[in-house]
């Protein structure tokens, strides 16, 4: 049985829509039936959902008492409009026709606060799309979507297009039947203190030419990836926590850039971070753990740099290189990986700085196939299998690391591999402290190589 709700109207006096504001004196209309009426002493008139619709469309502040708000059809609103509920668990405004239950569409402003809005039933449709003006989203929940795949439409939280600009705070995106929030085409948006967990794809996404800082926000236990990053976006990501997604933590894809940095990303199904094709995104400062496959992924031609994160206890690689990839790895933790620290593979290249490599699971770092690369100044010990090993037809520039106390030899290089190997230190590694194949090219100058168990240098002949 519906209710018939208490609605506040507060419409806005301005001599036309351009001169409206949210701080002029309002014109106060109260909704609510008798049997309800929280103000016996005054007349009131009663209105439906319907109603709600009509004044919503007009433009102004809104009230909306705890209960439910069924709506017959889209509202879409293209006035100046604030709208204030009780609470996201009191106040709910739903919709089970298909498209958005609520949708935005102007160059003006538009305020939503304390309410739920979702859509019902199976039609395809977002809870509320965004294209332009200036918004502020706070304490509100979306949820519902439904997400049509033979069309590609509908299906998210929030859907946020054109050239919108605002703010998201202490909000909660859940239950979709694609993303929680996707932030679109050139919108720039501040993603502060939200939830989003339990979307059928990814919590967050951002595309197209998209920007903006997404801080201190809680993302977890969606179905593919935490943080979708695509096309040219250029968002700012610090201060999550990103864990127990199915996918990838953060995924990049396309030529997407921005900046990763103090974020908790664990405990992930696939990669911590995932790089693909061109992206060159900075990722600093970060915890990078436990997650199922490597902490990070750079494939395809993806660049950027890597700096004083802590990658630990991954499920393969602390970070693993491939296809040209081309990043600058520096100061980084990489300890108790089950693979590899450091995994490069292919035709990647780049440069591996200053980072403390210790007690993977086998080689502190592996070189294979037509890899080129730079390993200077490291600090490689205690890996279970070798600190360095190169293999095949890789390249390796090998300047003044410290490669101490791993359980079989220091340096181990394969067949056909080229290794230019100088000013290093060498010591007290279980086997070898260099090794090499009769086929392998080593260039040994001025290093220390000392201690070793089973010799210090062995070259086959």
């Amino acid at each position: 049985m519906k209710r018939i709700l208490t609605l506040i109207l507060i419409a806005t006096i301005g001599s036309s829509l351009a001169q409206r504001s949210f701080e002029t004196t309002p014109q106060t209309i109260n909704l609510a039936p008798a049997s309800q009426n929280p103000l016996a002493n005054r007349s009131v008139d009663v209105f439906t959902a319907e109603d709600f619709m009509k004044q919503a469309a007009a433009g102004g502040s809104i009230y909306l008492a705890e209960g439910v708000y069924e709506l017959n059809a889209p509202l879409v609103l293209t006035n100046n409009v604030k709208i204030v509920g009780a609470g996201m668990d009191k106040t709910i405004i739903s919709s089970s026709v298909a498209g958005n239950v609520i949708q935005f569409a102007s160059d003006g402003q538009f305020e939503l606060k304390g309410v739920s809005v979702i859509h019902a039933g199976n039609e395809y449709g977002n809870a509320l799309q965004l294209d332009g003006g200036k918004v502020v989203i706070r304490q509100s929940r979306f949820s519902g979507g439904v997400w049509n795949a033979e069309m590609n439409v509908g299906g998210v939280g929030l859907l946020v297009l054109g050239t919108t600009q605002g703010k998201l705070n202490y909000n909660v995106f859940e239950n979709n039947g694609l993303h929680g929030a996707s932030i679109g085409v050139t919108s720039k948006m501040d993603v502060d203190e939200n939830t989003f967990t339990n979307n059928m794809a990814s919590g967050l996404v951002y595309w197209g030419n998209a920007s903006g800082r997404a801080s201190n926000n809680v993302i977890n236990n969606n179905n593919e990836h935490g943080i979708l990053v695509a096309d040219q976006a250029n968002p700012r990501l610090d201060t999550n926590t990103i864990r127990a997604n199915g996918g990838h933590g953060i995924a990049l894809w396309g030529d997407s850039s921005g900046r990763i940095i103090k974020n908790a990303i664990e405990s992930n199904g696939q990669d911590g971070i995932f790089l693909a094709a061109g992206n060159h995104p900075k990722i600093d400062f970060n915890v990078i753990k436990s997650n199922t496959q490597n902490g990070i992924s750079y494939w395809g031609s993806a660049t950027g740099s890597a700096i004083s994160n802590q990658i630990e206890n991954n499920g393969i690689n602390g970070i693993s290189i491939g296809g040209t990839a081309n990043p600058y790895i520096f100061k980084n933790d990489i300890r108790y990986n089950t693979a590899a620290g450091v995994a490069l593979w292919e035709e990647a290249t780049g440069d591996l700085i200053e980072n403390s490599i210790e007690a993977n699971g086998t080689d502190g770092i592996v070189i294979e196939a037509k890899v080129n690369t730079r390993i200077e100044n490291n600090f490689i010990s205690k890996n279970f299998q070798n600190g360095i090993s190169i293999w095949n037809n890789a390249y390796a520039r090998v300047i003044g690391n410290h490669i101490i106390a791993n359980q079989l030899s220091g340096y181990s290089a394969a067949e056909y591999s080229h290794s230019n190997i100088q000013k290093n230190e060498i010591r007290a590694n279980e086997r070898w402290g260099v090794i090499s194949a009769a086929t392998a090219k080593v260039n040994l100058v001025e290093n220390i190589v000392v201690d070793n168990i089973d010799g210090n240098v062995y070259l086959e002949e």
